[in-house]
């Protein structure tokens, strides 16, 4: 995957779990699930830790939390899709 994707997928992350007021469970974090679901455990842990290594997130009992939180409009419905979109995309153009 490339790093670019793997960047656009975090930010996507990043924007549901600042869109929401309290710190989520991952399991509950839709966009999450989606890149669990479609890319595996491997690929979403490597972006979780990313984002931790880099300060933007941090994790504690299962739930996300935000510390350099991003204003988004979109809708979770929304970013999901754009993260499909996203991983289906990458997904077409390598086979």
């Amino acid at each position: 995957m490339q790093p670019q994707v793997s960047a656009k997928l975090a930010l996507l992350l990043i924007k549901e779990a600042s869109s929401r007021d309290t710190p989520v469970k991952l399991k509950y974090c839709k966009v999450y699930r989606t890149i669990k679901h479609w890319l595996g455990n491997e690929y979403a842990a490597y972006i979780l830790d990313r984002l931790k290594s880099g300060g933007v997130i941090k994790i504690e009992e299962e739930r996300i939390k935000v510390l350099k939180p991003v204003q988004s409009t979109e809708s979770i419905d929304s970013l999901v899709r754009s993260a499909r979109d996203i991983i289906f995309s990458t997904s077409a153009s390598q086979s």
